[in-house]
């Protein structure tokens, strides 16, 4: 956007400002001048009537700011002397904003809880697994005094050539115990080619996975690539060694590259809790044996989750020969609950906290509260943003700054949730409720990661309040639910048209890759529903892809479905209450309230209000169908298949 755009965008949220005075809306007044000041920081009367409006509300340090911006055309041009704040009336001195606050914050709810299982030095079999690290330990491990719980019981299986899922909290070292022996193994045994593929739960996670390993990786000469429908930087004529993709980007890569997958000696996956169940975990369950198969390789499976129930069910749809290694470790956690992000931000003061995050889930949000009132409270020269808008070059700068600075304050979206190395951060502040328990889990796990305890502040008024204190009570010490032991019928459709866009195939081949999960009978009257569709063609016993599938083009490859409205009804009551897209978490605020998923039905939730007494240790997510759901017969599309995990 260019300037001239950003100064009129700014004028008129100021006129809206002024209206909203007119009719003495003053708080939306604010909110207007702000996004006013965000577009264009040098707008001489969104900033002069903030100084207004706050010197009447009491708050002076504000006030202050915004004269100082209005008087001097903004932040960047306030002289570095010190300044009285300007007043109209007879008022008490105004503290220098650098100072901590004399106000006390308001905590609506504080709790600290201890580890319940806190991770225990042992010396003696550190020094035994880093013996068996000569190349890569330093790489990974040098940084750490000990290991982790899950890196000592992992290393050695993973080093054999077992297929490993290894079970721990967040921010407890699960991919340093998965891709440290993995990294040992592949110079030791003189790995060449694509050797890793490397599965990220979203797309929103591979850069930063990708950065995270390239970090570690590089100095041992080993090479990581990138695979989405974003970034596609894999060297087809000299492969790197390691891979991060997705199931969908991988489906493809089994259809037209498979030359490319005949080096490839290890799966990993990450996250693995967050597919499991989906229709995306179900289509990767099918694409690892279509890699046997089709690509005819023999390759280890090693994943990482967090606390499931039943992870031997988890393991066997994902591997063959499972080992489940699990840690019972972890860190506590401190938390906090404040009604406004100011409160927080005085006790992050007050509480020596010089490195912080403050996460919200847009862009816009971030910027704001960045250029407003993180600068209230912190050195203008210690704050940054850091979200996916940003140029590279930019999120890179403000990464070495969190890393380096002894003061920094980042407003950030999702993109530091997890992989970039920032170094350690005092407090995590939840601005912005993240979109699902895992999200939130991943953001949390940024506090404190060398310390004991994950320090949280997070703000919210009413429902949302109750919510944060349900979650955080649990979310360390809970477990995710076990999937449900069903297969979503629309990935056979998916995968049947995947297959086919490579080459004919005959029946045996989709009774051998769905077998264990889709009888005889249902693949047939599948198969039958697609030839009367003319999504495929037979001749003389082999099946090929039809003119109706060749009309989809690359859609074929993802099963990925659009966004569906959900309609939420309290159950007690019978009442609407609004609607939400899935996937959604079984407990999820709508209008400032708490709810707990009882069940779902078609195009609706069922719900009930979740007070502080509620027992939500445990988490799932409520998915939609996949997107080749409507092409079933319709004798599937109201069931899904039961699954037979040997």
């Amino acid at each position: 956007m260019s300037e001239r755009e950003r100064k009129e965008k700014a004028e008129s949220e100021c006129r809206l400002g002024a209206k909203f005075e007119k009719s003495g809306k003053i708080d939306e007044a604010i909110e207007a001048y702000l996004r006013a000041v965000a577009e264009y920081p040098a707008h001489k009367k969104a900033n002069y009537r903030l100084a207004e409006l706050y010197e009447e509300k009491g708050e002076l340090i504000k006030s202050s700011h915004h004269m100082d911006m209005a008087m001097h055309g903004g932040p960047a041009n306030i002289p570095k002397y010190p300044k009285k704040a300007p007043v109209k009336k007879a008022v008490e001195p105004v503290p220098d904003k650098r100072k901590i606050p004399t106000i006390e914050p308001k905590i609506t709810y504080s709790r600290k809880i201890d580890p319940q299982n806190e991770e225990r030095l042992n010396t003696r079999e550190d020094k035994k697994v880093r013996g068996l690290l000569p190349l890569t330990g330093d790489n990974f491990f040098g940084g750490f005094e000990s290991l982790k719980e899950i890196q000592r019981k992992a290393v050695p299986l993973i080093l054999q050539g077992r297929n490993v899922l290894a079970i721990s909290s967040t921010a407890s070292g699960k991919t340093e115990a998965v891709f440290a022996p993995l990294a040992e193994r592949l110079i030791q045994e003189g790995w060449l080619g694509l050797s890793i593929i490397y599965i990220s739960p979203t797309r929103a996670l591979i850069s930063d996975i990708r950065q995270r390993l390239e970090t570690v990786l590089s100095p041992l000469g080993i090479r990581v690539a990138q695979r989405d429908g974003d970034i596609k930087d894999f060297d087809e004529s000299n492969p790197q060694e390691v891979l991060v993709t997705t199931p969908e980007s991988l489906d493809s890569m089994i259809c037209w590259k498979k030359h490319q997958l005949n080096s490839v000696k290890v799966v990993v996956i990450d996250e693995v809790h967050m597919l499991d169940g989906s229709y995306r975990g179900d289509q990767l369950q099918i694409l690892l044996r279509r890699l046997r198969r089709e690509v005819g390789i023999k390759f280890n499976v090693c994943a990482m989750s967090a606390t499931i129930g039943k992870p031997e069910r988890t393991a066997a749809r994902f591997m063959p020969s499972p080992n489940i290694v699990e840690s019972k470790g972890g860190r506590g956690i401190e938390y906090h609950i404040t009604p406004t992000l100011e409160d927080s931000l005085i006790w992050a003061r007050q509480n020596n906290c010089s490195k912080i995050l403050v996460f919200c889930n847009s862009p816009k949000d971030a910027e704001t509260i960045a250029s407003n009132t993180l600068k209230y409270y912190f050195p203008a020269d210690s704050v940054r943003v850091h979200h996916g808008k940003l140029e590279k070059e930019m999120r890179k700068e403000t990464e070495a700054f969190l890393r380096e600075a002894k003061t920094a304050v980042c407003a950030c979206t999702s993109t530091l949730e997890v992989g970039v190395d920032i170094g350690d951060v005092d407090l995590v502040i939840l601005y912005s409720i993240p979109k699902s328990v895992a999200s939130l889990a991943q953001r949390i796990g940024r506090s404190n990661r060398r310390g004991s305890y994950i320090s949280v502040a997070a703000v919210g008024k009413g429902g949302l309040a109750d919510y944060y204190r349900n979650v955080l009570d649990t979310i360390l010490f809970g477990k995710f639910e076990p999937a449900d032991e069903t297969f979503d019928p629309s990935v056979i459709i998916q995968q049947i048209l995947s297959c086919l866009a490579s080459g004919s195939r005959g029946f045996g081949f989709f009774s051998d890759i769905f077998k264990d999960i889709c009888s005889t009978e249902d693949l047939k009257s599948i198969v039958t529903h697609l030839m009367d569709k003319k999504y495929i063609l037979e001749e003389n016993g082999m099946l090929s892809e039809g003119p109706a599938a060749k009309g989809l083009g690359p859609k074929i490859y993802s099963n990925i479905a659009g966004y569906e409205q959900n309609l939420v009804i309290e159950a007690s009551t019978g009442m609407p209450i609004g609607h939400v897209e899935l996937p959604v978490d079984n407990i999820f605020i709508l209008s400032g309230q708490a709810w707990s998923v009882k069940k779902k039905e078609e195009n609706k939730i069922i719900v009930e209000k979740v007070d502080r007494r509620a027992d939500v240790a445990k988490f799932s997510t409520y998915e939609q169908n996949g997107a080749f759901h409507n092409m079933l017969p319709d004798q599937l599309k109201s069931r899904k298949l039961i699954t037979e995990v040997k």
